[in-house]
């Protein structure tokens, strides 16, 4: 399968207990598409590898068991991944979802640079909020949420992973 066969609607976001089970960050549009799949695909190296769901809930956050995942060793493995789904999978696909598909999820793990401060931190979680989205990033011992706007976002480099900003003053002193 092509690349153009797969939507991209989320990420691994991290390890949840001891069996290898996942939290997932899936976009809104796809969640019930999330819910009754089972078969996902995870970007490995640029190239979708398909992972079979052995158990899939959402308590209050969607948590997965893909089969053959069953240590938080080898499910950390995953933390981070960009999670897709092959088009034809989804129930309903609509444009408008497509196009919500990861405008700025996908900066997750990326390192952001202040253009005055320098080095901020590492995106730890995107936050989707009805307004904007948020990037969660550890900064001197604390988490500071970081408005993804494209107003302060001056460069992004996505071979490195860097994501260069001008924050407004005082913003990583909230």
């Amino acid at each position: 399968m092509q690349n153009e066969d797969f939507i991209p609607i989320g990420f691994v976001r991290k390890v949840h207990g001891v069996y290898g089970e996942m939290r997932l960050q899936v976009r809104e549009a796809f969640i019930d598409d999330v819910l009754k799949a089972r078969l996902l695909f995870i970007n490995r190296l640029g190239k979708p590898s398909p992972y079979f769901v052995a158990s899939i809930r959402d308590a209050g956050n969607i948590l997965v068991k893909f089969e053959g995942v069953n240590t938080p060793e080898a499910a950390k493995q995953l933390n981070g991944s960009e999670l897709l789904m092959r088009r034809t999978d989804i129930l309903h696909p609509t444009e408008e979802a497509e196009a919500e598909a990861l405008p700025y999820a996908a900066l997750l793990g990326y390192t952001i640079f202040d253009t005055d401060k320098g080095f901020v931190g590492t995106i730890d979680e995107v936050i989707d909020m009805p307004q904007q989205a948020l990037a969660a990033v550890m900064y001197e011992d604390r988490e500071v949420l970081i408005p993804l706007n494209e107003h302060f976002i001056q460069a992004i480099d996505h071979a490195g992973r860097r994501l260069t900003m001008e924050l407004p003053e005082g913003l990583l002193e909230l």
